[in-house]
């Protein structure tokens, strides 16, 4: 866990584990060879008090002659992370300004006081939450840099040791308010837990380990099947077979779209399982192709394969445009637009047999042309082939299992502002073909070569 000749950064708030930690570990640096460096978070966010911690850190590292490192934490630190609510974005501040302290020092461990305790409440807080099964691997004993040397003990015997000894701590007014998720967990639910079981805390790590287990073996034989299955036209595109996903059954698509996503993006961060649902539904969803938008990602769907691009562009700026018998390209959207008219009984022929996902047929004489080519609007209504009475837009896209984040870029046909087509999806039921129909315009839709 700590290598010979290393330097290592104990994380210390003032607290009682980590003081504990920072106090054993100052024991063991000579024996085991490594030199100790304390780092100091402060999250400005307890005014005096959180001085007073740092002054007190300090103090206390100089007492045991060792390196203390302190970092303030300012507004501005937390933007990257704003998306992860309050205590995931403190979390992930504070591990960034470690690992800049680690930087600093030239450390390659960074030990955290983490116990028994911490890990069960966690789990517990993760399972609350939905998480999957990688929210059961949560808090390794050691996922480098980051090591935590406590974590097999109890919190009754870091206590014992700190009485033993002297260590004095300071401590945190906010860890006593249950309002807080995790100290809800901890007063709370634990010691109702523990009424059931005395060793509630061990017996909750210990399943949610052989759970982790097989949650990361599901994922690496995932990401082993994905590998084998993808090509890589250049770095920021990966390109899977869409047959082969379809063939599998839906838990096995959700962890091979998710390995996909990791394996393009780099990490899933951000990831969560809603846009994995959404990449799942643009799969299933019968069209031929499809765009859907994620953190740093687009997934397209395109001639039977899923193409995940990386550094996805940001939202589509769509302006509405006129567009009249031939093709016309909308390197927008991604598409092609075919418009031709047939006529007679040959038109109404062959549009009996050309109606699929890509391409459409309407009553030319019941609109005129040039088309228009616009994206949604807030409070459009449709008509679908088939109703009595229009319905919202929305609603129709929902029902046709559109990915939430493909809905914005949908290409719509529209006659005098009245949606006709909802292209790749379905025609109005107000320019249907009917025995009355002498001309059919035939509406094609292709994934654009731009």
């Amino acid at each position: 866990m700590i290598p010979s000749g290393g330097h290592v950064v104990v994380a210390v708030s003032g607290g009682l584990d980590s003081m504990v930690l920072m106090h054993a570990l100052s024991q063991l640096r000579g024996s085991l060879d490594f030199c100790l460096v304390v780092g100091h978070v402060d999250h400005g966010l307890r005014g005096e008090a959180s001085t007073q911690d740092a002054a007190f850190v300090r103090s206390a590292a100089e007492n045991l002659e060792l390196p203390c490192y302190c970092r303030t934490l300012v507004d501005t630190d937390f933007l990257p992370f704003r998306g992860l609510g309050g205590e995931g974005a403190a979390r992930a501040v504070r591990r960034r300004a470690l690992q800049e302290i680690s930087d600093e020092a030239g450390a390659r461990r960074i030990a955290l006081a983490h116990t028994i305790e911490d890990r069960a409440e966690t789990l517990l807080f993760n399972l609350t939450r939905g998480a999957g099964g990688r929210g059961f691997t949560a808090m390794p004993a050691s996922h480098l840099p980051f090591i935590r040397p406590l974590l097999g003990i109890h919190r009754t015997a870091v206590l014992a040791y700190a009485r033993e000894r002297g260590i004095l701590w300071r401590e945190d007014s906010s860890n006593a308010d249950i309002s807080i998720s995790r100290n809800r967990i901890r007063h709370r639910v634990l010691p109702e837990l523990r009424h059931i079981n005395p060793r509630a805390d061990e017996a909750i790590c210990r399943a949610a380990k052989s759970l982790g287990d097989l949650s990361e073996a599901a994922e690496a034989l995932a990401l082993d099947w994905v590998s084998a299955r993808i090509s890589v036209p250049d770095t920021s595109t990966i390109v899977l077979d869409l047959r082969g996903v379809g063939e599998l059954p839906e838990s096995a698509q959700r962890l091979a779209l998710r390995a996909s996503i990791q394996r393009a993006r780099g990490s899933l961060l951000g990831i969560t399982a809603t846009h994995v649902e959404a990449v799942r539904t643009l799969v299933e969803c019968g069209r031929a192709h499809g765009t859907c938008s994620l953190p740093e990602l687009t997934v397209r769907l395109s001639q039977g394969t899923l193409r995940f691009h990386r550094d996805a562009p940001g939202p589509v700026v769509f302006a509405p445009m006129a567009i009249d018998l031939g093709a016309t390209e909308i390197p927008e959207l991604g598409v092609r637009v075919h418009l031709e008219i047939a006529t007679g009984e040959n038109g109404r022929s062959a549009a009996a047999g050309r109606e699929d996902v890509r391409t459409h047929a309407l009553d030319a004489d019941a609109l005129t042309l040039p088309l228009q080519l616009r994206t949604r609007r807030p409070g459009d209504r449709f008509r679908p082939l088939g109703l009595d009475e229009p319905m919202k837009l929305k609603s129709f896209l929902i029902n046709e299992r559109v990915p939430f984040f493909d809905r914005d870029c949908v290409p719509l046909l529209c006659n005098e502002d009245r949606i006709i087509c909802v292209a790749g999806i379905r025609i109005s039921d107000t320019v249907k073909i009917t025995e009355k129909t002498t001309r059919v315009l035939h509406i094609r839709v292709e994934e654009s070569a731009c």
